[in-house]
């Protein structure tokens, strides 16, 4: 009878811990999760991998098959619109395509120049950077990684372009950029400069 208890016992506290491993790691997943209840990113949809939506925001609304940047890679934002699923990205405004631009959080300004000057398809090129802070100061001491994108298709460069040369003046050689068709194009640096990280998206349309 004793025996029969114990095994009983046993039983009931194995069944007992089973169950309450993936509560804890429930548990564990939600605390971490920044997304709301209606968010729509994979990480909520499938309950697979990690939440890459920012703390205190809405969180990612694409649907599970969205190809953007942001649910591809858990990079940068979600560029989807609220409450849509799989929206693809749309090329803004003309005045938005120039050569010099802004970083995001205004830190810093920087300024490319391609060789050859108009930017062919399936061929590697290079671009100079020229980054100067927002009162128009060379960055000498920049780190600089790059990342290039199509956002209407939903996939990035064929190659893997970095920094090959601090020319000590601000700016920086680029090497490695191929554009694998036709369309509307992001180039995104993020440059750490001490304490201060920041990123400039440029906007190119090819033809």
């Amino acid at each position: 009878m004793l025996k029969r208890v114990g095994i009983l016992i046993l039983a009931v506290v194995f069944i007992g811990s089973m169950a309450w491993i993936p509560v804890v790691d429930v548990a564990q997943a939600v605390a971490k999760c920044a997304c709301e209840k209606n968010c729509k990113c994979e990480h909520c949809v499938t309950g697979k991998g990690e939440c890459h939506c920012k703390a205190g925001e809405k969180g990612c609304s694409c649907g599970k098959g969205c190809g953007c940047e942001h649910c591809r890679t858990g990079k940068g934002e979600c560029k989807c619109h609220a409450g849509a699923a799989d929206v693809k990205a749309k090329p803004i405004s003309d005045a938005d395509y120039a050569k010099t631009m802004q970083s995001k959080d205004g830190s810093f300004k920087a300024t490319y120049t391609s060789d050859p000057d108009t930017i062919p398809v399936n061929k590697i090129i290079s671009w100079k950077l020229k980054v100067e802070t927002a009162d128009g100061q060379a960055v000498k001491d920049a780190e600089i990684s790059v990342n290039g994108d199509m956002p209407e298709h939903g996939h990035g460069l064929p190659t893997e372009p970095k920094v090959t040369k601090n020319f000590g003046d601000g700016t920086y050689l680029v090497e490695g950029i191929k554009f694998s068709m036709p369309g509307w194009w992001t180039m995104t640096f993020t440059i750490k400069s001490g304490a201060k990280t920041d990123s400039v998206t440029f906007n190119l349309k090819l033809t």
